[in-house]
């Protein structure tokens, strides 16, 4: 969408550190579970999803902050 050519976004994701990737991620989701007012898990951890899909981070790698830590 804004005309970033291919070869640039490759070198960029594979500068991109791990480790600050997934505390990033924690970080996204711990902020979007204290900011959301469901009280039901299933519900509150679908927003928290929601939001994090939203944000450009990958399914499998939101699953698995979700299911690593006590969010």
């Amino acid at each position: 969408m804004k005309q970033v050519s291919a070869p640039i976004i490759k070198k960029a994701l594979q500068s991109l550190d791990e480790t600050e990737y997934l505390e990033k991620l924690k970080e996204v989701m711990a902020k979007k579970e204290r900011m959301t007012s469901e009280k039901a898990g299933y519900q509150r951890n679908y927003k928290v999803i929601q939001y994090a899909l939203s944000r450009g981070f990958e399914q499998d790698l939101i699953f698995y902050v979700l299911k690593d830590s006590e969010l």
